[in-house]
């Protein structure tokens, strides 16, 4: 007697209710049920995050390959940027240019200054 006891005791503590072989049958199968869906949705959140690690890799490598157009493209706006600066200063070493160049700056500042003062005179509301 105390042997049934003691199998439907240790049957309560593995979370049977006591009725025998059929019933900690019965719950073997829910928890194995249960373990199938939970590892059905751990198997498609895995899938998700492998899906958003691949789309995150794939920006990054388009986003270095356009870092890597634009440095290559600053470089020779650079290299162009330092040639017409030399060429403007061979230009600007010759008096007679510096002098015309001077000239064409001045006349170009006169012509903005007029019309900014045109401008706000038509804007300024006659009395």
């Amino acid at each position: 007697m105390s042997s049934s006891r003691t199998f439907n005791n240790r049957n309560t503590l593995r979370g049977g209710h006591g009725g025998g072989a059929s019933s900690s049958h019965g719950d073997s199968r829910l928890l194995e049920n249960q373990n199938d869906v939970r590892m059905d949705d751990l198997a498609s959140k895995v899938s998700a995050l492998r899906k958003v690690t691949i789309d995150i890799h794939d920006e990054v490598e388009s986003q270095h390959g356009l870092l890597a157009n634009t440095g290559q493209s600053m470089e020779g706006f650079g290299s162009r940027l330092r040639s017409t600066t030399r060429r403007f200063q061979t230009v600007m070493a010759q008096s007679t240019t510096r002098q015309s160049c001077y000239i064409v700056f001045g006349l170009v500042f006169a012509l903005w200054l007029l019309f900014y003062v045109v401008r706000w005179n038509r804007s300024v509301p006659a009395e």
